[in-house]
Formats: structure tokens, sequence, C-alpha cells
């Protein structure tokens, strides 16, 4: 397995956390972008009318707390970028490390970045799970007499 050197600086520090502030940034306006998809759907006047499957109306809701965790993490992610900014390898070992390892209080950029990251792709599956249920419920109407729970 391959080693390699960690130049972890001052400067590195900060470039690495700018690349970590932007792509947390992204993933948390796609993830409100979302959630406000799926808060206009439950509060369209027709929703009633819809008729969702108990399955769909629970992978929904799936997805929205899915989304609604990660975005949590991504904001905990954001509000510990500038604390870890500030800050420099005071000893040998911290030198080897990289900034997933750095903390301010509490949990480590690693553990938010992870939360941020896995709940991120949980609620994009099941968003994705979803609209997919819509169109073969409308598609293949036989789906409905064999899963209707799902259909």
């Amino acid at each position: 397995m391959a080693r390699y050197k960690i130049n972890f600086t001052a400067q590195t520090i900060a470039a690495a956390a700018g690349l970590m502030k932007d792509w947390t940034t992204a993933l948390i306006q796609l993830q409100t972008a979302a959630l406000g998809v799926i808060g206009a759907l439950a509060g369209y006047t027709d929703f009633a009318k819809m008729a969702l499957a108990p399955g769909q109306i629970l992978i929904l809701a799936l997805t929205a707390i899915a989304l609604s965790v990660s975005l949590f993490c991504g904001v905990l992610l954001l509000n510990l970028l500038p604390g870890c900014v500030q800050r420099v390898p005071a000893d040998p070992p911290s030198r080897e490390l990289d900034i997933y390892s750095m903390y301010t209080s509490g949990k480590t950029v690693g553990f938010w970045s992870n939360g941020l990251r896995r709940w991120f792709v949980a609620g994009i599956f099941l968003l994705a799970f979803f609209i997919v249920l819509r169109f073969a419920s409308y598609a293949c109407p036989a789906l409905h007499r064999n899963a209707a729970w799902l259909f």
C-alpha cells in the first residue's frame, strides 16, 4: 500500500477547508431544493388526490429525514471549518493527519463529512426510488394489483 507524506501547513489547511466549504455548500443547496420540492408537494392542495401508496409515503418521509439529517451534518461541518483554519498541528503525530481528523469541539471534520455524504446519498437514492415507483405505477397498472402497498 502506498504511503503519502501529508503537507499539513496553515496554507494547505485553508485550501482544504475552502474546498470542503464549497463541496458542503453545494450539497446543502441541493438538499434544500429537494426538501423544498417535497414541502411544496405536501402543501399542494391536490396532494390528497394523488393517491400515494403507503410504501410511497414511507419512502418520501424517509427521503425527507435522510436529507434533513444530511443538512444538519453539513451545517455543523460548515460551523467547524473556521476553527480548523485557525489551527496548525502542534506535535509530530498531528502532522501525520489530515483535515478530516481536525476538530474544534466534539466530533471531527471526518465525522460530519461522512454524515453529510452518507445521508445525502441515501436521500438522493430514496428520492430516485420514489420517482421510479411513481412512473412505474402509471406505466404498469398491473403492478398495483400485485403490490398495492408500494405501487
